[in-house]
């Protein structure tokens, strides 16, 4: 799996503005996302939900598992 960014990272990285959401994220009690392509809450059948836990489980994996040199 690859990906593109539309949207090149920042020369020195994304750090400076990630931390600088650290308070706000702190003190949020909401928080809300839009997915389009994704079923959500009580429209989830038991098996679609854990073919998406598997489907990102997959994922989390590759990108945490260390390539041989």
């Amino acid at each position: 799996m690859s990906y593109t960014s539309w949207d090149p990272s920042p020369v020195g990285g994304l750090g400076t503005p990630q931390r600088s959401l650290i308070t706000i994220e702190g003190t949020a009690t909401t928080q809300r996302g839009y997915s389009p392509d994704i079923v959500t809450g009580l429209l989830q059948t038991p098996a679609y939900a854990h073919a998406l836990v598997s489907s990102c489980m997959s994922v989390l994996v590759s990108l945490t598992t260390p390539k041989p040199l």
